[in-house]
């Protein structure tokens, strides 16, 4: 029942944290994309005689699809000419429009809304552009529409606002105060608002944009209901382009509404598919643990159904009978395995892992494994017992082959094995995710069948030493095994796929783990980054900016890095500047990731010429480089000759295939630029070459680095600082990572909770069915001790066997395994690299925790041997 009941647990268990990690990580990753990138945008020349139906048209299909849509905003925008009271003369371009929810998406810092049909025309301008323009309330605007207008428009500041939300959709592309154009050539200053309906009675601009933009409200999107909201998003795109605009010339164009629900599908299948992995192996476990179980329950009532049969019992009424005995065990099973299944999805309840455990489908998965169950009892005794002389036949000229090997089952899960090897091999992409998941499973059951084919002849070769020795226990535990291998096989396999099945659980949290800590590494090289705007060193000279930042609370150490996006025929590249002399001591850098110590790697990048780089794998066997290799690379127009000096598997700074880490005083030297300066007293501006300043700053603190970031965020020119502590505390709480570690913490509990189960009740039925034989041993002169030290030999031989088997089997599967089928499953990046990680200290555990279980046995073994009476065994075995 034991083992009924942890089947029926687990698979309770895995049926709903399954589900639950994939809601949560779907959830978890749409709220992590930020809005302004799924929101969606439809825009078309705007046309104010046939504004009013494209907007209804627009809102008509946005309507159709309400279940996805969060808000519509309408806006019209151009870019005009102003001047202030008039003037013209070097006027500045102004983002100029309106939008009718305006209020929804702004805040007034001064002054009022605009009001329709004012004269003159009524406007409000963003605050910081009212600061550029040095205008306030109440001040005019002359506003040109287009260029070489020859009509204009005049305006009237009657306030000023500010956005509620910064990234919204809707202020994409105006600014907020000034907004570079792409050539850096000109700026536009605003925007400037009006009402809509000046705009669009009123004003009637040409040359504007009509823009709608579709807030998405993804928030109610479930990972079971996303690919109808997916189909409903493709839909509401097409209806949108579909919009008549009254001209044929012109469509409505639709942009944004990425694939943030495809994203957050793919990350939540992905988590699901990992955990799928080892709940497949671990249900194969208990399949085989339920029929083992059932088969030693059959042979213990063999003699009886015998007896019964051979009496006149049909096998009507045996299977009656056996049913009669077994349903309330199967009824303590279907009830008690979800509310064992409550208890320990409490704890992930309470860790935001899993929402609900409620539904009935928990309840018919326990009355299925138990109906099962009940049913292998059932025909087992069906088989077993046919006869009372088959009964002495078998106990005493047992067969030499297995059942799974007469019915030619381990050929076929060999061949399985095999295929599955072969198709873990082939490229990304070509395998499908079932045949990843199941693979491994597959994988150690093969192995199991193959090694436990060794275990007649471990136990011949264990016998032979024995004879040779002196001690008779060592004689009889091992001659023990060696007569009867095909009994202890089915337990032998059991406990070795048990073992196999937590170290592959391990191996693969381990993997994880490293794989995770990593990615913080690449991304957080240092204990605070701080991010700085592009200056030059004639404007902020670089030691004053170190003494500053050295200044920052508890900062051990500072150092420049600068970090720039180049190009060449492969695509981007992103160049990793450090300071080589003391990077060594500052930043975190895996030695894993470096291939070498990171001192000797750090120590071939100084060179005098060519710009010398340490390059990613990736890149170096793309373009066919090895060291001493010359490649090239454009860094903003600037072509670099870059000379590797050695080749890793991550650069530090950067997760990207394609980065090199070079020194930052020489790449920044030899990105110089010439600017005029004007020396004092100097009557014209002189051309110097200066280089820029970097762009970022590593700090290594004897704290977390919070306080030093905290106070960094208020230096002038940071744009952006972020802690090492901060980036592995969040990683460790994503929601995927825990879903993940919870799972495979539960597979590596479940699957060795199976071992013990069914080690344990191995030895009880083998030790009972040798009951006669130990009395005789007894009563012919042995001693207790004696029969004790027998049975300590065949269960080291048994559970030795096996133990060893299994973390080998477990360890040769996982290296052959996870780093393809995990990576693949979890849509891991390429970069870092996921390597295998052995976890030797639970492999240690699981050989302490077999070394435990046969002092158990032994123990309960010497106790029961204290108890039992000679006479009566042996006068039980004349009666019968």
């Amino acid at each position: 029942m034991v083992t009924a009941l942890v089947a029926a647990t687990l698979l309770v268990t895995a049926s709903v944290l399954g589900p639950a990690v994939a809601e949560q990580t779907f959830r978890g990753t749409v709220a992590s994309i930020p809005p302004a990138e799924h929101d969606l945008r439809a825009s078309t020349a705007f046309n104010a005689d046939t504004w009013p139906d494209v907007d209804n048209s627009v809102r008509e299909v946005v309507q159709r699809h309400g279940e996805i849509v969060g808000e519509l905003t309408a806006a019209v925008w151009t870019t005009v000419s102003a001047g202030h009271d008039g003037d013209h003369e070097d006027g500045d371009r102004l983002a100029f429009g309106a939008t009718g929810e305006i209020d929804a998406h702004a805040e007034l810092v001064d002054g009022r809304w605009p009001d329709p049909e004012a004269e003159p025309i009524e406007a409000i301008v963003h605050v910081d552009a009212m600061t550029m323009l040095g205008l306030g309330v109440g001040d005019r605007l002359s506003v040109d529409l287009f260029a070489g207008a020859t009509d204009r428009v005049d305006t009237v500041i009657v306030g000023s606002f500010q956005p509620t939300e910064r990234e919204h959709a809707l202020w994409r592309g105006m600014g907020h105060g000034l907004q570079q154009d792409q050539d850096d050539s000109t700026s536009v200053v605003g925007p400037v608002l009006v009402t809509i309906d000046d705009l669009v009675q009123r004003i009637r601009p040409g040359s504007t944009t009509a823009a709608w933009t579709v807030n998405l409200d993804l928030q109610q999107v479930s990972y079971d209901s996303a690919p109808a909201a997916i189909r409903s998003l493709a839909g509401l795109r097409t209806g949108l382009a579909d919009v008549p605009t009254g001209d044929q010339a012109t469509r409505v164009s639709v942009a944004g509404g990425t694939d943030a629900l495809e994203r957050a599908r793919a990350a939540a299948a992905s988590a699901r598919a990992v955990l799928l992995v080892i709940v497949t192996m671990v249900t194969v476990l208990a399949a085989w643990a339920l029929v083992f179980t059932a088969r030693i329950l059959a042979a213990g009532r063999a003699p009886v159904t015998a007896l019964f049969r051979a009496r006149g019992g049909t096998d009507r009424l045996v299977a009656l009978l056996s049913m009669l005995s077994t349903v309330v065990p199967a009824i303590v099973v279907a009830v008690a395995a979800p509310l064992i299944a409550d208890l320990i999805l409490a704890a992930l309840r309470d860790r935001d892992l899993v929402a609900s455990t409620s539904g009935a489908g928990r309840w018919l998965l326990s009355v299925a494994v138990a109906t099962a169950w009940l049913t292998l009892l059932v025909v087992a005794d069906l088989r077993s017992g046919r006869s009372v002389a088959s009964v002495s036949t078998e106990a005493a000229r047992p067969s030499h082959r297995a059942a799974v090997q007469r019915a030619g089952v381990d050929i076929i899960v060999l061949a399985l094995g095999l295929l599955a090897l072969q198709q873990l091999r082939r490229p990304a992409g070509e395998t499908p995710d079932t045949v990843l998941i199941v693979a491994p499973a597959a994988l150690v059951l093969a192995g199991t069948f193959v090694v436990v084919r060794l275990l007649p002849w471990v136990s011949r070769a264990a016998s032979g030493v024995a004879a040779r020795t002196r001690g008779l226990p060592g004689v009889l535990g091992s001659f023990e095994v060696a007569r009867r291998p095909l009994r202890h096989v089915a337990a032998v396999a059991m406990l070795a796929l048990a073992l196999a099945a937590a170290v592959f659980a391990a191996s693969t949290q381990a993997t994880w783990n490293v794989f995770r800590d990593n990615t913080v590494a690449l991304t957080e090289p240092a204990d605070v980054r701080i991010t700085m705007e592009p200056t030059l060193v004639i404007d902020r000279p670089v030691v004053a900016t170190a003494e500053l930042l050295q200044a920052l609370p508890d900062v051990d150490a500072v150092m420049p890095a600068h970090r720039e996006l180049a190009r060449n025929d492969t695509g981007e590249v992103e160049l990793i500047g450090v300071d080589p002399a003391t990077a060594g001591d500052l930043m975190r850098w895996p030695p894993a990731l470096a291939g070498a110590p990171v001192r000797d790697v750090l120590a071939a990048l100084p060179s005098q010429g060519d710009l010398s780089a340490v390059v990613t794998r990736r890149y170096a066997e793309e373009l066919g480089l090895d060291t001493d290799s010359v490649t090239v690379v454009n860094v903003r127009g600037t072509q670099l000759r870059v000379r590797v000096a050695g080749v890793v598997n991550a650069v530090p700074g950067s997760t990207e295939p394609y980065a090199m880490l070079v020194d930052q005083a020489a790449m920044r030297f030899a990105l110089r630029e010439w600017v005029e300066v004007l020396e004092e007293g100097a009557d014209a501006p002189e051309l110097v070459e200066v280089d820029q300043a970097p762009n970022q700053w590593w700090l290594a603190t004897s704290g977390d680095g919070g306080a030093a970031a905290a106070d960094a965020t208020s230096i002038p020119g940071v744009t952006s600082v972020s802690t090492h502590a901060e980036a592995a505390q969040s990683s460790s709480l994503e929601v995927t990572a825990r879903g993940v570690f919870a799972g495979l913490t539960g597979g590596l509990a479940f699957a060795a909770a199976f071992g013990i189960v069914g080690t344990i009740l191995h030895a009880v039925a083998s030790y009972r069915s040798r009951a006669g034989e130990h009395a005789v041993l007894r009563a012919v002169g042995l001693r207790r001790m004696s029969t004790v030290s027998a049975i300590t030999v065949e269960q080291i031989l048994l559970i030795g066997f096996a133990t060893i088997v299994g973390l080998g089997l477990g360890a040769l599967v996982s290296w052959l395994t996870v780093p393809h089928t995990i990576g693949r499953l979890a849509g891991l990046p390429e970069v870092p690299p996921l390597e295998l990680a052995v976890p030797w200290q639970i492999m240690a555990a699981l050989g302490l925790g077999a070394t435990a279980l046969l002092g158990l046995i032994v123990v309960v073994a010497a106790a029961s041997l204290r108890t039992v009476s000679i006479t009566s065994v042996l006068r039980a075995g004349e009666d019968a």
